[in-house]
């Protein structure tokens, strides 16, 4: 009897997936079309060419083409990710995180990172996964410039549509932005006179593919530093890493299409915007070496190209243990070929990299793993650029607040670089950085 039940259900279930298959083949999208749950391209119905079926690209793009146009895809792909959030599955990048940590007790006794906070979307598991408004907002009326405040009553990132309009991409509250400039203006309050700091959140790559590939949009707008300038003391500064990206958003190498993390190229010229504001001249990204490795996603089969610098000047860099020389550390795995290899896979740990340079400054970068990209192109302007993972920071580790850390080192310019996943409404840029700031 119980092997009767046991083929009843195995015919079930492949009645059902005969059924799906038909169902998606019959009456799912042959176009290419965005999702706005997952904010990226889902694929079309591939071309059916002979020289398609003979390459070998027809039954790639058809596979693409079930997985993205399975009937009734939105409520499976939904009961999947509550699934996985239940198992709270690890990418590559979070176990090397996790090893980080394990090393780092090991050399101070202590346990650290007990309250830490999660780190961003896994890569592979769910893309742009930050908290989204429903509602498409659009104002053909109203021109985008520099004096642009709220859009139909909203902040946040806009689609730009052909007609002037725009479409809502990413939601940000009022309180937030106030809330973090608080705490923009408490970090300035610890730097010298001519010190600075500076905010900035950086779009996943699902956010960038939705505005170009879609053939839908000419770019996207920002208009969260129209208000923060309300809030924020002299010295403080939210520089909008999409409106510094958006002219090269269509045509140049800005976003892994491997992961979701930005490339060096783009947290280059979010660099030359802040050294702009300073009024320093920058080194021009063309004139670094590099050596470009192969970024293989072997979930997905997108290939791509990694790009690692090589710095103007020899770095010495370390681990700090309580304002102690730890191990030393490496700025980039030149062997990698992923996203781990810069900063050799982040550390929670605070890190001090000696940049060769002798300019009277010293400066912290404070992020999650966006920052890791962005560190290596600020060492010409410092004698030194710390940087401590906002998700793993331990002050009995690090040995102290970021405050006290700040006044030790003697560090000149603060720069947060955050994903849009940690940006203005979460709780890392709400409570988190505030917390780093004073002791526990």
């Amino acid at each position: 009897m119980s092997k009767k039940i046991s083929f009843v259900i195995i015919y079930a279930w492949l009645f059902s997936l005969f059924v799906i298959g038909c169902a998606t083949l019959f009456f799912g999208e042959k176009e290419e079309r965005v999702s706005d749950a997952e904010k990226r391209m889902l694929s079309g119905f591939p071309d059916t060419s002979a020289e398609s079926v003979f390459s070998g690209e027809f039954s790639t793009g058809f596979e693409s083409y079930l997985s993205d146009g399975i009937f009734m895809r939105d409520s499976i792909a939904n009961t999947s990710e509550a699934i996985l959030g239940i198992f709270s599955a690890a990418s590559y990048e979070d176990t090397m995180l996790l090893d980080g940590i394990a090393m780092a007790d090991e050399l101070s006794g202590k346990i650290s990172g007990e309250n830490a906070e999660p780190a961003e979307t896994v890569p592979g598991i769910s893309v742009g996964q930050s908290e989204q408004t429903e509602e498409s907002t659009r104002n053909s009326d109203e021109p985008v410039s520099n004096g642009a405040a709220a859009i139909n009553g909203h902040y946040g990132l806009f689609l730009r549509l052909p007609d002037g309009g725009y479409e809502l991409l990413s939601d940000v509250s009022e309180y937030g932005i106030k809330r973090v400039a608080e705490i923009l203006n408490a970090y300035k309050g610890f730097l010298p006179e001519d010190g600075n700091v500076f905010y900035s959140c950086v779009p996943l790559t699902s956010y960038r593919n939705v505005a170009v590939e879609s053939g839908k949009y000419t770019g996207w707008y920002e208009n969260l530093d129209v208000m923060f300038r309300e809030y924020l003391v002299d010295g403080a500064y939210m520089v909008s890493s999409p409106n510094v990206l958006n002219e090269h958003l269509a045509g140049e190498h800005l976003f892994f299409q491997a992961d979701h993390h930005w490339t060096p190229l783009a947290a280059w010229y979010l660099i030359e915007e802040m050294m702009r504001i300073q009024g320093v001249p920058v080194v021009p990204y063309d004139e670094y070496d590099y050596k470009v490795n192969l970024f293989y996603n072997y979930a997905t089969g997108v290939p791509d190209d990694l790009e690692l610098m090589y710095p103007l000047e020899p770095v010495n860099a370390h681990q700090m243990i309580g304002g102690r020389e730890g191990e030393k550390a490496e700025l980039i795995f030149y062997d990698y070929d992923n996203y781990v290899a810069y900063l050799a896979g982040d550390n929670h740990t605070w890190m001090k990299y000696d940049s060769g340079f002798s300019t009277g400054r010293n400066a912290l970068v404070i992020g999650d793993s966006f920052s890791n990209a962005f560190l290596p192109y600020l060492l010409p302007y410092y004698d030194s650029v710390h940087r401590t993972d906002v998700r793993y920071h331990s002050d009995e580790l690090s040995g102290g607040s970021v405050s006290a850390l700040i006044d030790y080192y003697d560090i000149d310019d603060v720069y947060i670089i955050l994903s849009y996943d940690n940006g203005v409404d979460s709780f890392i840029s709400k409570q988190t950085l505030e917390y780093l700031l004073y002791d526990d």
